[in-house]
C-alpha cells in the first residue's frame, strides 16, 4: 500500500513540475518576444495532459 501511496505522490509532483518548466519556458518565449519588440504569439506552447 505504501508503495502505490509514494508512486502516487511523485506521479503528482512530476506532473507539478512539468507544468512549472512548460509555464516557465511560454513566460521566457513571450519575453524574449517582447524584447525583441516583435508580435509573437504568446501561446506558442500549448501543454497537452
Amino acid at each position: 500500500m505504501n508503495i502505490i501511496i509514494s508512486k502516487l505522490i511523485w506521479d503528482v509532483v512530476m506532473h507539478w513540475i512539468y507544468i512549472g518548466l512548460v509555464v516557465s519556458q511560454t513566460f521566457f518565449i513571450s519575453i524574449q518576444n517582447m524584447a525583441l519588440g516583435t508580435k509573437g504569439d504568446m501561446l506558442i506552447i500549448i501543454p497537452t495532459f
